[in-house]
């Protein structure tokens, strides 16, 4: 178009400039050449000449307005179609090969057409062809503005498709993660089942979704929850064989695959007419198929999308994990039950030993004691050693063992049934705790052991059961005797706390495990390989020293390092019933 107009514009520019010649050279003739002045003023003052010389001068005046304005809209026009090119031209358009064929053409049909015609018709052509020029323009701007907005709708009708994808989808995973956290909070396989069919059925808009739990044998199927509208008959409590031939649907739900089918007819389950879309999706993890999980759409053209059926899945997935976490914890409970009823039952067993045996021990020590006497009196006891006395020494240790065992157990099935109310005493720890542990002075010198003590001169005085302070004393310090070898030191320290009185008990020559420190405490439990003077014992008495800690609001530790065992024992300075 920038061509052909400045073609045009040259050619009326040179029409115009012989004219402008042709008539400043006119007039200015000189006198020399009167025939051709003559000649010239006789055909420009004819009537019929003077009229055709305005005529034309007219004429060419209007065409000269005409082309201006031409050349101004072209000019315009141009300016437009580059910035639309400029515009569209990361769009994808541009102008056809057959265009630009067919406006050279178009110039060279006007090319030759120019050259035979006068100067008014020229200047019609040139208006014209400069017209025909726009017109083409415009119909390809048309055509551009067309094809610019038929791909603008696109455009907006794909981003409306993918916004509304992504807000499913974000609906989705919103819907999975709430099902997801009410599930694993949960350790009730009802409460369970009846979250997932109630957010399923509510999110996706079904009409119906159910679940069913296999038996152990996988021959039977039981609805146990369902969400459905109001048009929809309940199923349940319905139980659905596992070999009725539905469409084969569940021989593959027990493979662990996703179905989706349509039903004209009435489903055996769920009498409903016209047409009905089903999703069913088994409930299974690398145990096996637990359950299944079945959703229904009523209608004609209902079907579930991509996006749907990946949901179904993965919430029956979660499923599975929560009902199987489920099932374990309800198993471990059952035999945490078990086992306490098993616990109670041998300690109801004991206890009952210990009463029926504690009348017939203290029978044989009473023999045991008379007998002593007897034999004192006949004088067997006189040469020493013997095989009497031996046996005798025999008898009598095994009698006191029995004795202490019946009582142990006695005291602890007293202790845990907190009937007996404490005794409260005023004592001054020091001298108290140095009168008790006299006694396993001479014993520890006789097994060559160092007995120490470490006691704080600054106790205030301390509010307590005496006989429950006593007895942990004593077994600490007898644990301690039995335990520590020739040579090994023995320590027994208090010191003021905060909140009142630590005592400590240590002895040297041993180190325990990790294992016996977390088991020391349980009834019946003794540290194998551990005891140089073979003394035995019955298991019970530190589980009975920490009831009788717990009795006086207390609380017993022990650490073990270095080769070297510690007690210690936490005693507020007064007991109160709420620390009971």
């Amino acid at each position: 178009m920038t061509t052909s107009s400045n073609r045009m514009v040259l050619i009326v520019e040179g029409d115009r400039e012989e004219q402008e010649k042709h008539r400043k050279t006119t007039p200015f003739k000189t006198k020399t050449d009167d025939r051709v002045t003559t000649d010239l003023h006789e055909e420009t003052t004819s009537t019929w000449g003077t009229m055709r010389s305005q005529q034309v001068l007219k004429n060419m005046a209007i065409g000269c307005s005409m082309l201006h304005s031409a050349r101004s809209l072209a000019s315009i026009t141009e300016s437009s179609v580059q910035t639309w090119n400029a515009k569209t031209e990361g769009m994808g358009y541009v102008p056809s090969a057959a265009h630009s064929e067919r406006f050279f053409l178009v110039q060279l049909q006007r090319g030759n057409r120019f050259s035979r015609m006068n100067d008014e018709d020229k200047t019609k052509e040139q208006l014209l062809e400069v017209v025909a020029a726009l017109r083409w323009q415009i119909s390809e701007l048309e055509s551009s503005i067309n094809q610019r907005q038929a791909l603008e709708t696109n455009l907006e009708h794909q981003i409306q498709e993918r916004t509304e994808l992504l807000l499913r989808a974000v609906a989705f995973d919103t819907t999975l993660k709430r099902i997801t956290d009410k599930v694993r909070d949960s350790l009730d396989e009802n409460q369970i089942l009846q979250t997932v069919v109630q957010e399923i059925g509510q999110g996706l808009g079904v009409d119906c979704c159910d679940t069913g739990l296999y038996d152990f044998d996988q021959e039977n199927s039981t609805i146990c929850y369902e969400y459905i509208t109001p048009l929809i008959p309940s199923a349940v409590g319905c139980v659905v064989s596992l070999g009725t031939p539905f469409h084969g649907i569940h021989a593959q739900l027990l493979q662990g695959q996703c179905i989706q089918f349509c039903e004209n007819a009435p489903s055996p389950i769920r009498p409903i007419k016209g047409p009905t879309t089903f999703l069913a999706c088994p409930i299974f993890d690398d145990q096996g198929v637990i359950g299944d999980l079945w959703l229904l759409k009523c209608g004609k053209h209902h079907i579930f999308s991509e996006m749907e059926f990946r949901l179904v899945q993965q919430v029956a997935n979660q499923c599975a994990i929560a009902l199987r976490q489920a099932r374990l914890y309800q198993a471990a409970q059952a035999q945490v039950r078990e086992l306490e009823k098993l616990n109670q039952l041998k300690d109801d067993f004991l206890n009952t030993v210990s009463h029926e045996l504690r009348t017939p021990m203290s029978s044989i020590k009473l023999a045991i004691q008379m007998l002593e006497i007897i034999l004192r009196q006949a004088g067997l006891f006189d040469t020493q050693p013997n095989k009497v006395s031996r046996y005798f020494q025999i008898l009598q240790d095994e009698c006191q063992r029995e004795v202490n065992l019946i009582n142990d157990l006695l005291d602890l099935a007293r202790l845990d049934a907190e009937v007996d109310p404490l005794m409260m005493t005023t004592i001054d720890p020091q001298v108290w705790i140095f009168c008790i542990a006299k006694p396993f002075i001479e014993r520890a010198h006789s097994q060559q052991q160092q007995l120490h003590f470490d006691l704080d001169s600054e106790l205030p005085p301390v509010s307590t059961d005496i006989s429950y302070l006593e007895r942990i004393l004593s077994e600490l310090l007898n644990n301690a005797c039995k335990y520590t070898p020739a040579g090994g030191i023995i320590t027994v320290g208090t010191q003021s706390t905060a909140a009142g009185m630590e005592l400590k008990v240590s002895n040297t020559g041993i180190e325990l495990s990790a294992s016996d420190r977390s088991r020391i405490f349980d009834r019946f439990y003794r540290v194998s390989g551990n005891d140089p003077w073979k003394h035995g014992g019955t298991g019970l008495g530190l589980a009975l020293v920490k009831k009788l800690v717990e009795q006086l609001g207390g609380t017993i530790q022990v650490d073990s390092e270095a080769n070297q065992v510690t007690f210690t024992i936490q005693l507020p300075l007064r007991v109160s019933p709420a620390e009971r």
